[in-house]
């Protein structure tokens, strides 16, 4: 297993300066900008970014949330509430402006070689989308993504490989939408759909009541593999 080290840092972006979490791997490798779900860069997913270091990987996990409602969120009732408010009134075109500036400010580390990959779960599912669709990045995975399917009409422009991965019995995403994804993705040969029988919403995260081991191990696994291939 590969040694790594993280610090926070502070990106430039237009408007302000935008936090971010970096797990940085023991010899240079590819990118992995990393967007949590709506309770943000919590301990849970700078977990996950570490992990990821440990794989060869630059991991950054930018708190997207920075200009409303900054900071990690638990799951507690009157927290939870100001999750939700924050991902209803979020601003899309900022975030994808926040993700091309982190994007910029990544591949300026000396711990970058190789790709660039976004890498998303729930709220973030759709800029790992975006990644393949306006971000220009080499590679978009997406865990229980959000809202992709409210911009399928993007899906002809994804140029580089996707990872989709939904649980069957996720009440937020819907087997209906996981469809329409998948109809409207067909001619990408690059863009793979997974779905994880008896899986709910969440079912990657560790901090989740709806984690499931198995289907979290089978999905980030190959989400690896696609990554491996950004070396």
């Amino acid at each position: 297993m590969h040694v790594s080290s993280n610090r926070e840092v502070m990106v430039d972006v237009d408007g302000g300066r935008l936090p971010a979490y970096v797990a940085s791997p023991s010899a240079p490798g590819p990118v992995v900008i990393v967007i949590g779900s709506i309770f943000g860069v919590t301990p849970g997913l700078r977990e996950d970014c570490d992990t990821l270091a440990e794989a060869g990987f630059l991991a950054i996990a930018p708190d997207l949330f920075w200009r409303t409602d900054p900071g990690p969120l638990t799951r507690e009732p009157e927290q939870r509430a100001r999750a939700f408010a924050r991902y209803e009134t979020f601003d899309i075109d900022l975030g994808v402006s926040d993700i091309r500036a982190v994007m910029t400010f990544a591949k300026a580390q000396p711990e970058h070689r190789g790709g660039i990959a976004i890498l998303g779960y729930c709220f973030g599912g759709l800029f790992a989308f975006f990644g393949a669709t306006r971000l220009g990045a080499d590679a978009g995975i997406a865990f229980h993504g959000t809202k992709i399917g409210e911009y399928l009409a993007e899906a002809d422009s994804a140029k580089v490989p996707l990872s989709l991965h939904f649980g069957e019995s996720d009440d937020s995403v819907p087997m209906t939408e996981v469809d329409a994804i998948r109809a409207a993705l067909r001619s990408k040969s690059e863009a793979k759909i997974y779905t994880y029988k008896g899986a709910k919403h969440g079912f990657t995260q560790t901090d989740a009541p709806s984690y499931d081991s198995a289907a979290a191990v089978h999905a980030k696994n190959r989400a690896i593999s696609l990554l491996e291939t950004l070396k």
